[in-house]
Formats: C-alpha cells, sequence, structure tokens
C-alpha cells in the first residue's frame, strides 16, 4: 500500500527522541502484567465544534478503529490510505494519521510490534484540546495520579516563557493510560494522550520527550530526559506480552526468545537487566524446566540481589521440585527482605507444614495478623485459617 506522507513526523525519526524512562512506571507496569490479560478497547469521539456533547461522550481523544493487540494490516482498512505514513519503529512500525479530536485536529501515532499487534496509541493535539466541554476527562485527571512539572518555550526564554504541566497516570484493566496536560488562564489543557500495552509504559508514555517536542511551543521541561535501551525494552515488552498471553494464549518459548534477545541487545539500566534474567525464570519455571528457572532466577540476584520478588519465585521454583529445604530458605530471605510481603509469607507458612507444623502455625498466624484487613487477600486468608485449624487440632 503506497501511503502520502501528512507532513507529520513519526516520532521514531525524530533525532533525540527516544523517550523517557520513570523508574515508578516501569514498576507499574510489572505489577500490572503479573496480573493481567486481554486488551484495552479505544473509541473516538468527535464533536462539531461549539457543540456541547451529551453527557455520555467524555473523551474525544480515543482512537475508534481499532483495539490493542489488533493486526496492523487490519487496522489499515479501516483508515484513509491517502492520511498515512508508516515507518520503521525498532523491530515493529509506527502508523501516523490525523483524525478529528473535538473541534481539532490530533496527530495518532500507531505503534505495532514485531508481530504487527497494536501495542500503543498516542494522540497529540499540538495547540491543545481545551477541556471546558468535556468534565469526563476533567474529572479524571483530579483522580489520577499526576506528578507535576515545568516546560519552557522553544521561543520565549523569559520568566513568561514558563508553563506549569502535569502528567497523569492510571492502570486500567487491559491498559496503561498517561495524560500530559498544561495550564492555560489556570484550567488544564490537554496535549497528549497515550494508551499502550503495560509493557510497553516505559517507551510509549505520554511524558517521553519525543512527544513533547511535538507541542507547539516547547522547548525543554523537566521531566525530559534520554530513553536508554530502546531497542531491548522493546524486545522485554513482548516477552511479557506473551508471557501472560496478553494479546493471546501464553507462549512461553516466544517470550523466552525475547527476553533472551533483549538480553542480547544488552541494558544499561541494571533493573530491566535484572528483570530480563527474572521473567525468564519465570517462564522457564511454568514450563516446569526448572533447572534453567534457578540458573535465571540466580543471574537475577546477581545482578540485583535484594529483590525480595526474586527470592520468592526462587522459592515457588524449588516448592515446585520439590525441595522443601531450599523453599524455605528462599522464603525466609523474601519475607527478611520486606516483613510485609504477604504472599511470600503465606507460601513460607505453607512449606513448613510438613517439615515443621509448629513454625508453621507461628508463620501462618503471623499472615493472619498482617493478612486480616486486606481486601487482596481474603482468599488466601481463608486457606490459612483452614491449615490454621487443622494444624491446631493434629
Amino acid at each position: 500500500m503506497k501511503m502520502r506522507s501528512l507532513g507529520i513526523p513519526s516520532l521514531s525519526a525524530l533525532p533525540n527522541s527516544f523517550f523517557s524512562f520513570l523508574p515508578w512506571v516501569l514498576f507499574t507496569a510489572m505489577v500490572f502484567l503479573s496480573a493481567c490479560g486481554g486488551t484495552g478497547t479505544f473509541q473516538n469521539l468527535t464533536q462539531k465544534a461549539g457543540e456541547q456533547p451529551q453527557a455520555e461522550v467524555s473523551d474525544p481523544i480515543k482512537f475508534s478503529t481499532g483495539v490493542l493487540c489488533d493486526d496492523g494490516d487490519q487496522i489499515l482498512t479501516s483508515l484513509d490510505s491517502n492520511s498515512l505514513k508508516d515507518t520503521p519503529w525498532g523491530s515493529g512500525r509506527e502508523i501516523v494519521t490525523s483524525l478529528p479530536v473535538g473541534s481539532k485536529q490530533g496527530e495518532f501515532h500507531l505503534f505495532l510490534d514485531d508481530r504487527d499487534q497494536l501495542v500503543g496509541v498516542i494522540a497529540i493535539v499540538r495547540d491543545g484540546l481545551e477541556l471546558g466541554p468535556y468534565p469526563g476527562i476533567r474529572r479524571w485527571l483530579t483522580r489520577t495520579k499526576k506528578t507535576g512539572f515545568i516546560v519552557e518555550s522553544d521561543i520565549d526564554a523569559s520568566v513568561e516563557g514558563i508553563r506549569h504541566a502535569s502528567y497523569h497516570l492510571e492502570r486500567g484493566k487491559k491498559d496503561l493510560h498517561s495524560v500530559v496536560a498544561l495550564s492555560r488562564a489556570g484550567a488544564p489543557v490537554l496535549y497528549i494522550d497515550s494508551r499502550v500495552l503495560p509493557g510497553f509504559a516505559g517507551i510509549l508514555a505520554a511524558n517521553s520527550k519525543g512527544f513533547l517536542q511535538r507541542i507547539e511551543g516547547v522547548g525543554t521541561s523537566t521531566l525530559m530526559a534520554e530513553q536508554k535501551d530502546f531497542l531491548s525494552i522493546q524486545q522485554f515488552a513482548s516477552a511479557e506480552i506473551a508471557r501472560v498471553g496478553l494479546c493471546d494464549d501464553p507462549n512461553l518459548d516466544r517470550a523466552v526468545e525475547g527476553y533472551q534477545n533483549a538480553l542480547n541487545i544488552g541494558f544499561q539500566n541494571v533493573l530491566y537487566e535484572a528483570e530480563a534474567h527474572h521473567r525468564t525464570g519465570l517462564a522457564y519455571r511454568d514450563q516446569e524446566k526448572f533447572p534453567q528457572a534457578i540458573a535465571a532466577m540466580q543471574k537475577s540476584l546477581e545482578v540485583r540481589p535484594a529483590i525480595a520478588e526474586v527470592h520468592h519465585h526462587l522459592g515457588t521454583v524449588y516448592e515446585r521440585m520439590p525441595d522443601a529445604e531450599r523453599a524455605i530458605e528462599a522464603y525466609l530471605t523474601a519475607v527478611r527482605l520486606r516483613p510485609n510481603y504477604l504472599v511470600a509469607r503465606f507460601h513460607l507458612a505453607a512449606a513448613y507444614v510438613e517439615v515443621d507444623p509448629k513454625r508453621s502455625i507461628r508463620e501462618f498466624e503471623t499472615y493472619v495478623a498482617l493478612a486480616e484487613d486486606r481486601q487482596r487477600e481474603q482468599d488466601r486468608l481463608q486457606r490459612a485459617k483452614e491449615h490454621l485449624l487443622r494444624l491446631k487440632q493434629n
């Protein structure tokens, strides 16, 4: 399909445009990935200029042509081929098109991975979308996690050229949603909207340098930073999607291959390096390839030795072998590193059931005391109480 350029540069083609990384964004994505699955739905709701939207029309910047995980060619069949730009994006590709956003036109950047699955949608309104007609977006901005920052004009270097901005992040059931809003006359104006599969949050967040520089008049900001390890993070994210089955059934072989590709490319950020080994170990564990799982997790601990999650997951490998003694040792290390690590405490107590019932009782009682008011722990809490009842009866 021959495509005519709109004159909108793809973000992957901009110099110095690989994206900023915030450690807390990565951790948010990783925690989310451990429990999620499926796709996120996007719906583009357009309004005529000056028309008051109906109550249900609260987000005009959503994308209507496809959903996350959709096939790229399938999406393209629903878009005007004369308004598209298709460029490489690492091992995938980026599609750029122009679509209505309320009374404005927005740049929509669609990111597809090496399997041509839609993994991210970035919408940019270069001159900003006034939010007066959209109370739903205003409410969303007030309730989400917010980080304030400053942007400086690329034209006006005086104090008048400095503007306050905010970066908002929310974990949805199926995606991660982030927004950049700038203050205008004391009210927030939406400029960038990012909706991505969780593994890609580190390279497709709305506050990334390449996106911020698409805003009219913005030169630099206090959140701008160069993104390192773009290609390896892209492989890592694709591996995560395969491991947890975010777009289709889990594919552990593909996950291991993706993590190894990422490690072969290399990371400057040791957090990613350690996690790539850790996640490789999880994939091997779920394939019941226990020696490989242990080796991968031990490599992770060589890079970052004091990570409670890795010790806990190493314990689950030993428990499945089964090797109760080593499982207990790993669980003990996990709870020493993080005393309120509830799932590790539960597994520690369960591991003691056969080898030391009295110690198991103490550990279950500790777990129950810590977990009593935790809504997410209610299923495990019930099982712990049942274990305690049986142990005390014997």
